[in-house]
């Protein structure tokens, strides 16, 4: 999959990497953020009935998020950008635009999206998107006007149906909601995959090994949607190898109150290696509690003993 940041390259591009100058071409719009269970299925399909048409299709995304411009202020993110264009190009999708989102875009009309940059631009034949994707200038572009222009000027128009899991619509803000309050595992019946963190390991007080619960620090990604502080059953990769582990997500207020900076304290169950200066990728499974202050040290080894045994349970029976 081949990957520009301005939708005008794309054709070039498309043409760099050898697709047909008059295939039928297929997009898909959205932020895509965890690239989640409706975004699979979105995508999936467009894969599917583009490769039927003998065509090509591509993915369009903006970066940083509309929503960012627009209201002024940080969107979590679910998945890191190169997570995420991982996911897309699984997917299938040939190309993938991740459009520079600035401030000439904000005031866009949707009209104009839609005649300028996806028709007389793009020149795509068909476009899929979902429910309930909105664009252009104030959000005022929605799917009913996008098949109302596109399929006046001869361009199909598919719109997916809502998902819905445990009586829930589907969404990147749900699933957001749902990392904000620990429920990893909702988040990741959402998601299709467990929300996974991923970074070098890094030097912290050591206070694990005195403790006999050796733990492998990471720090938490700033651009993620943070977790509710807590302890949680996780699986650890690093090396290719997978291990059962626990993580307590949080502040450490036990050993500084003062601390502001997210850590991530993975404990692999059973193990103790040198994991200083590796990749290390942790699936969040489930909360075991939330993060609690201790009255001292002794109490918080007991703890991740009883934390340590929980966590063993819930990925046996996963």
């Amino acid at each position: 999959m081949f990957t520009v940041n301005e939708w005008q390259q794309f054709h070039r591009a498309r043409k760099a990497a050898g697709l047909g100058e008059q295939a039928h071409f297929s997009i898909a719009l959205g932020n895509f953020d965890g690239v989640h269970i409706g975004h699979q299925q979105l995508i999936s399909r467009m894969v599917a009935e583009t490769k039927a048409s003998r065509g090509y299709c591509a993915v369009l995304s903006f970066d940083p998020h509309p929503m960012e411009l627009i209201h002024g202020h940080l969107i979590p993110k679910i998945m890191l950008p190169a997570a995420k264009a991982q996911a897309i190009a699984a997917l299938g999708a040939d190309g993938y635009i991740l459009q520079n989102f600035d401030s000439d875009w904000v005031k866009l009309p949707a009209e104009d999206f839609i005649n300028h940059v996806l028709v007389a631009g793009l020149e795509v034949n068909h476009i899929y998107v979902g429910f309930n994707h909105s664009f252009g200038f104030q959000g005022k572009g929605d799917a009913a006007l996008l098949q109302e222009i596109a399929e006046a000027r001869g361009v199909a128009v598919t719109v997916m149906e809502p998902v819905i899991v445990d009586d829930e619509v589907v969404s990147s803000s749900t699933i957001r909601k749902r990392l904000s309050l620990g429920d990893v595992a909702a988040a990741g019946a959402m998601l299709g995959y467990a929300f996974t963190i991923s970074g070098e390991v890094v030097k912290g007080r050591q206070l694990g090994h005195r403790l006999g619960f050796p733990t492998a620090n990471v720090l938490y990604p700033r651009e993620l949607q943070p977790l509710l502080p807590g302890v949680y059953a996780v699986e650890a990769e690093v090396d290719g190898n997978r291990y059962p582990a626990v993580a307590n997500c949080g502040y450490q207020p036990t050993i500084d109150a003062s601390n502001q900076t997210m850590v991530l304290e993975v404990h692999l169950l059973g193990e103790d290696m040198d994991l200083y200066g590796k990749q290390l990728k942790t699936d969040f499974i489930r909360q075991i509690r939330p993060e609690i202050h201790f009255a001292n040290i002794e109490e918080l080894k007991k703890q991740i003993a009883l934390d340590s045994e929980t966590a063993r349970k819930i990925i046996a029976e996963k």
